[in-house]
């Protein structure tokens, strides 16, 4: 019986040559189907044939490089594809994929990536990298090594996971050291199973670069990246947070303070220094802050106060006063003298208004020093109202206090204050335009010219009265067991009777 010819008869050699004059375009497909067993085994099983029949494509398209016979094949309207405009080339077989990303990859291995990273994208993008990649590994003829450079920058810019764990099994490349930027610049694309791969890594460091990692984690808003940087302990997050405050990102600032792997007593101090430089009051951080319990006594001696009364953050200045876990007196009450530092009268105002607050405290840079110094004369009578200072000023501790530290110039306001002013054009036991302190200085010819009165005088007994203080005081001055203070506390007591004996 006589065979009858058809076409599935046709050596293999034939069938070639036919689908040689195919283009390569969307119906090359639809023939694979339609022919059933003629062409469907050359078009989806034959990567030999698929790169005979893409190169002699090729070499007729008579174009010179391939990146842009890709763009072509892939829009065939334009050498240059709009952006927007991204056909994908389904239409092409799973075995064409991978024989033209592999001629990509050899035509864009020694191009800059950033010359041909669009026509690059959007050809990958229709080629489906991650799939196709998975065959060409399979195929003897392709190292990925060799490629490694574009890969792995395509994979960084669109954060392509699944490509990246294809190169990481496959084990030629090694894409934890040669792309690190995809964990430390690009947050391992928020993908667990890249991120955990460069923690298990003894090689890498998260802590890099001042925690490079989480920060650029945090500016891409990386939720998962950041939730896995926080359980390492190498991993520092005040910069994180710092930064998060700075831009008043409260729903990121909240993320990474409410975890619970981070202690935050020891990040309190960088951000209230931080807070400290910022525009506008940040109540709703400190809100945040002040609400978590694992706080607790660690604002005791941080500088939250301090900071906040430093920049005049009135309403953070009362939240924290309201707040049993702050000291208002840390570091000698700091607050209150970077307020009077400042200026800053209704600061000084809300602290004294706390009983814990102490003006004096500090030395000779205690709070009302420092406003006296710098002439801020509101604050400056602000604290010297104050209650806590009413039975001193009563009792002229004050002015003996600066008497004996040698301030002059903060004693002679106190002076001033508390009525001793200068007698200008006045006369007393010789001398005119005197003080407390030229008593102090002249008490012996005073004493003298005091007696020599005393003999010449006609009103005795009608100024009795003051003529004994007078005695009294001028037997302590000259008495050398009393002590300057008690020396200058006997001619302040006596004012008024040296006034009244005035010339």
């Amino acid at each position: 019986m006589t065979r009858k010819a058809t076409l599935f008869l046709l050596p293999t050699e034939i069938r070639e040559l036919i689908l040689l004059w195919l283009p390569i375009d969307k119906h090359l497909v639809s023939v694979g189907f339609a022919s059933k067993h003629l062409f469907y085994s050359l078009l989806f099983h034959s990567p030999k044939f698929a790169r005979r029949h893409i190169a002699s494509d090729f070499k007729q398209s008579k174009i010179r490089c391939f990146v842009t016979y890709g763009s072509v094949l892939n829009n065939p309207r334009t050498y240059f594809p709009h952006p927007i405009k991204i056909y994908r080339c389904l239409h092409l077989p799973l075995t064409y994929h991978s024989i033209l990303l592999h001629r990509l990859l050899q035509s864009s291995s020694d191009r800059k990536f950033h010359a041909i990273r669009q026509s690059f994208k959007q050809i990958a993008k229709c080629l489906e990298v991650d799939k196709v990649l998975a065959l060409l590994l399979k195929d003897p003829t392709f190292d990925p090594r060799n490629h490694s450079s574009i890969l792995f920058q395509w994979i960084n810019s669109e954060k392509d996971v699944n490509t990246f764990l294809l190169l990481y099994n496959d084990g030629r490349v090694d894409p934890i050291i040669e792309n690190q930027d995809a964990f430390f610049v690009l947050g391992g694309f928020n993908s667990a199973e890249v991120v955990s791969r460069f923690f298990k890594d003894p090689r890498i460091n998260p802590s890099k670069d001042s925690n490079e990692a989480l920060q650029n984690a945090c500016m891409l808003d990386f939720k998962t990246t950041i939730s896995l940087l926080l359980q390492d302990p190498r991993v520092d997050p005040t910069r994180a947070l710092c930064t998060a405050l700075q831009r008043y990102q409260i729903q990121m600032f909240s993320f990474i303070f409410k975890n619970p792997y981070i202690n935050p007593s020891p990040l309190l101090d960088p951000i209230f220094n931080t807070m400290s430089i910022c525009i506008c009051e940040p109540i709703n951080f400190l809100k945040l802050i002040l609400a978590d319990e694992r706080v607790g006594p660690s604002l005791r001696d941080c500088m939250a106060l301090i900071q906040m009364a430093k920049v005049g953050f009135e309403d953070s200045v009362r939240l924290l006063l309201d707040d049993g876990r702050v000291d208002v007196s840390n570091m000698n009450n700091l607050a209150l003298r970077n307020a009077v530092s400042r200026n800053n009268s209704n600061i000084v105002q809300i602290l004294l208004a706390n009983d814990r607050v102490d003006p004096l405290d500090g030395g000779d840079d205690c709070a009302l020093y420092l406003a006296i110094r710098a002439q801020n004369w509101t604050c400056a009578e602000l604290l010297l109202d104050d209650r806590r200072l009413v039975e001193q000023r009563k009792n002229y501790e004050l002015i003996l206090d600066a008497f004996e530290r040698k301030r002059a110039e903060i004693l002679m306001y106190f002076l001033k204050m508390e009525g001793f002013a200068v007698k200008n054009n006045q006369t007393f036991m010789g001398f005119v335009d005197w003080s407390p302190l030229s008593v102090c200085f002249n008490y012996l010819a005073m004493f003298e010219t005091f007696q020599a009165w005393q003999i010449q005088t006609s009103r005795m007994e009608e100024l009795k009265v003051h003529v004994d203080s007078l005695e009294v005081m001028f037997k302590v001055l000259r008495d050398p067991l009393e002590s300057s203070r008690a020396k200058f506390r006997a001619i302040l007591t006596s004012w008024k009777s040296i006034c009244e004996l005035a010339d």
